[in-house]
């Protein structure tokens, strides 16, 4: 039997940058597993504890920034979202401040820009009332200056620029959870043990993901707190000196958090 550990944290209080938590490791000495045998594995436990944004820049994603104007567009200001998790209301309230701290409006409570999400239709609805503008003649939003849009479910960047007085639908619902809605775990230990869309694939378990607050999910040994899991037949290699632990999206798009614990535990073994 080999069991193997991996944890990883980002700790916000000592700074710490937030990122992806994939890792490599590297044992002391290697692992020797019997050729002769099959070989089976079962996932003993994780723990996720993490915060994962809905906006933030890393690598070649990026959906932080939106412009407004308040001259139908000749001139642009952009908005500069912080890395963190945001809901509609809080999406609307960056914008609002961002009028009043270029000097567009006097007050916050009739901004010229609303964003606002309709249960009804699952929707997100963009309403530009130029009316409400202190200084300038036409107020106007950019979503499509980052991948904001593609979170509010506007289809496309040109369908997300609005200059005139009106309210303007997403085609989409909503993509506030802008990574998708399970964290995917691969392991480079295990090969050949599942099909994923038909192709062999190293996944080792899917948990589900939850970004608007920290979640524990604990796989075994406690079936009350949560799923036991399979003894999965599968493929190693006879020797084993280090190996990789990744957390994605289903799409494979690596996860990234801002803050929060990781810890997964897997046990291999030979078939008696």
């Amino acid at each position: 039997m080999v069991f193997t550990d991996y944890s990883s944290s980002v700790d916000p209080v000592y700074g710490t940058p937030f990122g992806i938590r994939r890792g490599n490791v590297s044992l002391v000495q290697p692992v020797q597993f019997d050729s002769n045998k099959k070989k089976e594995y079962q996932v003993v436990r994780v723990i996720l504890s993490p915060e994962i944004p809905n906006v933030y820049s890393y690598g070649s994603f990026n959906n932080t920034q939106i412009r407004i104007t308040n001259n139908a567009g000749i001139s642009w200001s952009i908005v500069q979202f912080p890395n963190g998790i945001y809901t509609t209301s809080m999406i609307q309230d960056s914008i609002t401040n961002a009028f009043l701290q270029a000097g567009w409006i006097s007050i916050s409570s009739s901004p010229p820009v609303i964003v606002s999400y309709n249960p009804a239709t699952r929707l997100i609805y963009s309403m530009i009332n130029s009316a409400n503008l202190a200084v300038g003649t036409q107020a106007g939003i950019d979503f499509g200056y980052s991948q904001f849009y593609n979170m509010l479910g506007y289809s496309t960047p040109a369908n997300a620029i609005f200059i005139i007085d009106g309210t303007y639908s997403a085609q989409l619902p909503p993509n506030l959870d802008t990574q998708g809605t399970t964290v995917v775990i691969t392991c480079s230990l295990i090969q050949g043990s599942r099909y994923s869309n038909g192709q062999f694939s190293n996944i080792v378990c899917r948990i589900p993901l939850v970004t608007t607050t920290s979640q524990i999910e604990i796989c075994w040994p406690s079936a009350a707190t949560g799923l036991l899991s399979p003894i999965i037949e599968c493929s190693t290699s006879n020797a084993v000196m280090n190996y990789t632990v990744d957390f994605t999206t289903e799409s494979g798009q690596s996860m990234v958090w801002l803050y929060g614990e990781v810890i997964f535990e897997l046990d291999i073994h030979d078939v008696i």
